[in-house]
């Protein structure tokens, strides 16, 4: 049995002993098999002491003592009781500070922000450590944290998913030439990064370089061709650029891909309404809110759809209502106000009209 937990210790290791190349060379997640072969190992010698400790330490009616000849010998009492202290205190002295270590250890694995922190702290030259823990930070929104955790990485090993991981960050912050910077190293090294090409046209229509937006967007789409955002963020540029017909196409493509997006239905919507195919739009647009019961602009955009073209001024209160609930604080929210006392205003002038 002790030749088998052996085996099995040094096979379950053997994966992880980078005789193969691997990412990590070290980790503790390497050492969760083999451990239980170390256990195994570690119960089975202290069982062997503890056997081998009782064939000079007896009881009988209560009394310690040792056999000799077959008969308890208790003269020695004392050294007796000594040596069982010596062989609980031996199996002891291994498990108690594996389970405080454990239990200590158990706390770090609360949440990834405690994890990678305690990592970072630990480890401050592993660049994985610090890129994930710039991703906790980007995905919370602390954008300055989340900088300095990927240039940390970047500064012990410049890696393309480090350099497009910060190019995030500078562009979730509008640092628009940093970020382009950063999407440029990571292309000269994958250039067949479909996300990088994605997030390189979102910065250049937002530039105003619409057609070299565009071809970002189609390079993304070429590398891959379900790609939902690339398709949705292209039906965005022609729309921008008066190109109904495209656009519509696009964002067809986008909810073919992922049909459970509102924000594909909704535009879709608004370009169906600005090609004059309201019928069309208001399918769209009550598809979005359908998906997506909490969303503002989608409320507007029927409103004015119903307003404008339905002549529904009912239908086009309830929308307007909706979307100041929803978003009260809207840079829009004032015009909308004054749209909704105008109606209100008219409505009370028919009824007056229809009393008399």
């Amino acid at each position: 049995r002790l030749f088998f937990f052996m085996l099995w210790f040094f096979v379950t290791l053997a994966p992880m002993m980078n005789i193969m190349p691997i990412a990590n060379i070290m980790a503790e997640r390497y050492l969760y098999l083999p451990s239980v072969g170390f256990c195994a190992i570690l119960a089975y010698i202290s069982i062997g002491i503890w056997r081998y400790a009782c064939t000079f330490i007896s009881w009988e009616d209560g009394k310690v003592g040792r056999w000799e000849g077959g008969n308890l010998n208790v003269s020695t009492p004392r050294f007796n009781q000594l040596l069982l202290v010596f062989v609980t205190c031996l199996i002891l002295i291994p498990a108690v500070p594996y389970s405080v270590f454990t239990i200590k250890r158990n706390k770090i694995w609360k949440d990834p922000f405690t994890f990678w922190s305690k990592t970072v702290e630990d480890s401050p030259n592993s660049s994985r450590a610090h890129n994930n823990l710039g991703m906790i930070y980007h995905q919370q929104d602390k954008t300055d944290l989340a900088i300095r955790e990927f240039q940390a990485s970047i500064a012990i090993e410049s890696d393309p998913e480090y350099h497009h991981n910060l190019g995030m960050a500078y562009q979730k912050k509008g640092m628009k030439e940093e970020a382009l910077q950063e999407y440029y190293r990571v292309l000269a090294v994958n250039p067949n990064s479909a996300l990088t090409h994605n997030n390189m046209g979102n910065i250049l229509i937002d530039k105003g370089r619409f057609d070299e937006g565009i071809l970002k967007f189609k390079e993304a789409i070429r590398l891959k061709p379900n790609y939902y955002d690339a398709h949705y963020n292209l039906g965005l540029a022609y729309f921008k650029k008066g190109l109904l017909d495209a656009s519509i196409d696009e964002f067809k493509l986008a909810i073919h891909y992922e049909p459970d997006h509102a924000e594909a239905h909704s535009c879709l919507g608004t370009a169906y309404a600005n090609k004059g195919q309201f019928d069309k739009a208001i399918l769209e647009i009550e598809e979005a809110i359908r998906q997506k019961p909490n969303y503002p602009n989608a409320y507007k955009n029927l409103g004015l759809i119903y307003l404008n073209y339905k002549k529904d001024i009912q239908k086009a209160l309830y929308c307007f209502n909706a979307f100041l609930r929803l978003d009260p604080k809207n840079r829009e929210a004032e015009m909308i106000k004054k749209t909704i006392e105008e109606l209100l205003a008219l409505l009370a002038v028919e009824t007056a009209k229809s009393i008399n």
